[in-house]
């Protein structure tokens, strides 16, 4: 080959790998539009969910990312605190006993009988 010839060749190649890029930023973008079922991705955890729908389909998390407009430190976010079922059920049976008691009151019978607990976590529950 011509020195010419493989600088046209290397052009070639470059511009065939910009244009493979392109393509895949198209279809994942008509992706992202059918796998939400027109339906908008609002929840953090529906966002995730996407992203990894992303990621299955070869693309990178920082694409994936910006496509979904996520943070990538919002992705790689684990929630550190696990459902404490024991203090729910606690709650709950005390509820279920006493159905005239409220929250706040169902706050103090657990703050009587020892136990650590913030009253926002008992009105949740």
């Amino acid at each position: 080959m011509q020195v010419a010839e493989v600088k046209r060749l290397r052009e070639l190649e470059s511009e065939n790998a910009r244009l493979k890029r392109l393509l895949a930023d198209r279809l994942i973008e008509i992706d992202r539009g059918a796998g939400t079922s027109g339906k908008k991705v609002v929840t953090v955890e529906r966002k995730r969910e996407a992203v990894i729908f992303l990621r299955n389909r070869e693309v990178s998390e920082r694409r994936s990312c910006k496509l979904i407009l996520l943070a990538r430190s919002t992705c790689r976010y684990k929630i550190k605190r696990q459902p404490d079922e024991e203090f729910e059920n606690r709650i709950k049976q005390l509820a279920f006993v006493s159905p005239r008691y409220g929250n706040r009151r169902v706050h103090a019978l657990l703050r009587r009988r020892g136990q650590t607990v913030n009253r926002k976590r008992v009105a949740r529950v």
